[in-house]
């Protein structure tokens, strides 16, 4: 355990190395920020200081390996915007982005449990038709679009609901509901399947051999063990959904990370994006770690040795 548990760790550090490394280089060719700050009419000395006053005139590697050391330490530079600390701008920002992604996957769960449940052991084939086409349907669709149907059908038709804004529970039910509505699916078709596959197993069809009702069989045994692959589901879409959310954030003008992202990249505040991906990677990594941590707790059947299940 402990082997794996190292293992992991180091590999989880390896992927965010690579991740905010690519972030550092794209950033770097995308353009000088400094043109951006400083007034188009300034003297070529203003621009010189104040490309010297942020760094941006040190050689490229010099400029990478002090970035390193200050997402070591989560010491980013001052936001070329806000003039705050980079760090503190992302983390003002991070408690709006996870309620609105932890209220989403609530959501999801709730309706995507069941309607998986239902697409397996529905009593006959109308019932699980029924509940199948709903997620075959959503899968069609992406997030913005279905953000922007339920803000006019909500809020522009009906009026009684905000399209935009943050700050109450009022606010949160459209983005919240959008942002379910893709996650949805997928829980509900891993669920389905993952009930297929666990029920055509010996200690299910043992079960039922030995005269427990089926009911009995599903609910105590066979649903558990189905369980399984929606966990890892859960754990890898809720770091998905902590930065997948940038498109819904700008929809609905949700104060969030999504919506930081997107104005810092258009104003190139690259230390508020440095810091913001090197954020999200850890949260990222540290959820998959999570996931597989707690598989080997849930399912007594697997052992983690030597870096293998």
């Amino acid at each position: 355990m402990a082997r794996y548990l190292l293992t992991r760790v180091i590999s989880s550090a390896i992927a965010v190395l690579i991740v905010v490394t690519l972030v550092f280089f794209s950033l770097n060719l995308a353009g000088d920020p400094v043109r951006l700050l400083v007034d188009p009419a300034a003297p070529q000395s203003v621009v010189d200081q104040f490309r010297h006053n942020l760094g941006y005139d040190r050689p490229l590697w010099v400029q990478y390996f002090i970035f390193l050391k200050e997402a070591v330490t989560l010491r980013f530079p001052d936001s070329l915007l806000y003039h705050q600390p980079s760090v503190a701008v992302v983390f003002a920002r991070i408690p709006a982005t996870v309620e609105l992604a932890v209220t989403a996957l609530v959501l999801a769960l709730a309706v995507g449990l069941p309607l998986g449940y239902l697409a397996a052991q529905g009593r006959n084939a109308f019932t699980r038709t029924v509940t199948s086409w709903p997620v075959g349907l959503l899968q069609a669709f992406p997030s913005y679009y279905l953000g922007i149907v339920l803000a006019l059908v909500f809020g522009v038709g009906l009026r009684i609901l905000p399209t935009g804004g943050s700050g109450d529970l009022r606010h949160l039910i459209l983005p919240a509901v959008a942002l379910a509505l893709v996650l949805m699916p997928t829980v509900s078709r891993v669920f389905r399947q993952s009930i297929g596959q666990v029920a055509g197993q010996d200690f299910a069809r043992t079960a039922l051999a030995k005269g427990i009702g089926r009911r009995q069989v599903v609910l105590r045994h066979i649903v558990p063990n189905a369980l399984l692959p929606v966990v890892t589901i859960v754990g890898l879409e809720l770091g998905t959904l902590l930065g997948g959310s940038i498109i819904l954030e700008q929809v609905f003008s949700w104060q969030g990370i999504g919506q930081l992202a997107i104005g810092s990249i258009l104003n190139r505040d690259y230390p508020v994006v440095l810091a913001l991906v090197t954020v999200l990677s850890i949260i990222f990594v540290a959820l998959n770690l999570l996931v597989d941590l707690l598989y080997g707790f849930i399912d007594p059947r697997i052992r983690l040795t030597g870096g293998r299940r």
